[in-house]
């Protein structure tokens, strides 16, 4: 069975079928596109949540949220744009000392009745 599944869009764009197409760049760091694309885990084939990125800045720079929303997990890094940001992203994934922190629960609400 393959990963990929016919499009099924409502509304405007009924009928309209477009594959997702990553950056050629990506294909130099296997780590980060697996991170980000692969719903299934090699291991044992059981489904597997994906990644999400999140980039914002200030007075440091720029930073990036990586959201392991599989493990539930997080991991947070300034980004040095001259050092390449996608290398930096895979030496995250890959490097085993990466600060991962559990990952907050939003939504819902706090009060107790």
């Amino acid at each position: 069975m393959g990963l990929l599944r016919k499009n099924t869009v409502r509304g405007n764009n009924a009928g309209a079928s477009a594959a997702v197409r990553y950056p050629d760049e990506l294909g130099s760091c296997p780590a980060l596109l697996e991170f980000l694309t692969s719903t299934v885990w090699d291991e044992d084939g059981s489904r597997r949540e994906t990644g999400t990125l999140l980039f914002f800045a200030d007075a440091a720079g720029l930073k990036v949220m990586m959201n392991d929303r599989d493990g539930s997990r997080v991991a947070f890094a300034v980004l040095d744009p001259s050092e390449g940001i996608l290398e930096s992203l895979e030496a995250m994934l890959l490097d085993t000392s990466t600060d991962w922190r559990p990952a907050k629960k939003f939504g819902g609400s706090s009060k107790k009745s």
